[in-house]
């Protein structure tokens, strides 16, 4: 399975507002639960998955608010995203943040 950003941005907003119904109309529950994993590992929200009786989400940690902060805006994901397919390379969460925040420094260096 492979590591889809877009719904790791909707997942952290979902934790946030607490609201997933979009989320599950759109993806498999095998698809969340996966992704799920992956911000847990990467110490991004707290996460205990079980099986059959669902999941338990405690919320998202320091370092997932920071990271959830530089992406929220929809206007501002829809310009980065582009630029970070431009890339051969695959992009980890710790090559992503400081990358945003390179393309942001750009922006408002063009705007002075």
């Amino acid at each position: 399975m492979q590591r889809d950003m877009d719904l790791i941005r909707k997942l952290l907003i979902g934790i946030v507002d607490r609201d997933f119904s979009s989320i599950y109309n759109e993806y498999s529950r095998e698809v969340i639960d996966y992704h799920m994993d992956l911000l847990e590992q990467e110490g991004y929200i707290e996460y205990t998955f079980k099986t059959k009786s669902g999941s338990t989400i405690k919320g998202l940690t320091w370092k997932g608010h920071d990271f959830l902060e530089v992406i929220k805006k929809d206007t501002f994901w829809e310009k980065i995203k582009p630029e970070l397919k431009k890339h051969t390379i695959p992009l980890s969460f710790e090559i992503i943040v400081p990358f945003i925040k390179e393309i942001i420094a750009r922006q408002f260096s063009q705007e002075k």
